[in-house]
C-alpha cells in the first residue's frame, strides 16, 4: 500500500512542514524560548498533515508514527528547494532518473537546484541534447523504493516553465494520408 500526498509550491507558499500526527495541541503551547522552532521547525511554515488512512501493514504505521516532527521544505528566493528532515523515519529524494539519496536529519539539503540544473536542462533538451528534466520531488519514507509511502511535490514554477516551452518528446505519431485528409475537410468546412 502506497500513501500518496501532492504539495504544490506556489508562490505564496515558501516554507511547509509535512507531518503525521497531532499538530493543533502542540502548536498552542506558549512557546517563549523557542522550543517549538527548534523541535518542530519553524512555526510560521504551513502545517500539512499526511493523510490519516487505515493502516494494514505494521511498517507504514511505524513509519508514520515516526513522522511527527515532520519534513519542513522551502521555496528559495532563486526558486531552488529545500528539505530538512526532523522525523526520525528515514527520508529519502529523487528527481527525475535520479537515485533516491538518503536526507540525513537536521541537515538542509537542496532537493530540486532551479536555476543550476532545470534550467540548463530544460534548454538542452529542448535543443535534443538530452533527456527532458523533471519538475518533480518524490521523497519515500522508510525506504528508498517508496513501497511504503511517497510523497511527490511540484515545483509550479518548473512545471510552467516546461508547459511553456514545450518538449522534445513526440508526442503525436507522424500524420498519414488519412490525418491529411482529414485536416483537408476541416480547413474546407472551417
Amino acid at each position: 500500500m502506497v500513501a500518496e500526498n501532492k504539495v504544490w509550491f506556489q508562490n505564496r507558499l515558501r516554507m511547509c512542514r509535512l507531518y503525521y500526527g497531532y499538530y493543533d495541541a502542540i502548536f498552542n503551547v506558549e512557546d517563549a524560548e523557542g522550543a517549538f522552532n527548534m523541535i518542530y521547525g519553524p512555526a510560521a511554515a504551513e502545517q500539512i498533515p499526511l493523510p490519516d488512512k487505515e493502516l494494514d501493514l505494521p511498517e507504514i504505521k511505524r513509519v508514520l508514527e515516526n513522522m511527527n516532527r515532520g519534513l519542513v521544505l522551502e521555496l528559495s528566493e532563486n526558486r531552488d528547494i529545500y528539505a530538512l528532515r526532523l522525523c526520525r523515519c528515514k527520508v529519502f529524494y529523487s528527481s527525475g532518473s535520479q537515485e533516491p539519496q538518503k536526507l540525513e536529519r537536521e541537515t538542509k539539503t537542496k532537493v530540486f537546484d532551479y536555476g543550476g540544473h532545470f534550467v540548463p536542462a530544460l534548454s538542452n533538451s529542448l535543443a535534443g541534447f538530452c533527456a527532458t528534466p523533471s519538475y518533480e520531488v518524490t521523497f519515500t519514507l522508510g525506504y528508498p523504493n517508496g513501497s511504503l509511502v511517497m510523497i511527490v511535490i511540484t515545483h509550479a514554477h518548473a512545471k510552467r516553465e516546461f508547459q511553456i516551452h514545450g518538449s522534445n518528446e513526440n508526442l503525436c505519431s507522424e500524420p498519414n494520408a488519412d490525418d491529411e485528409k482529414a485536416l483537408h475537410i476541416q480547413m474546407c468546412y472551417a
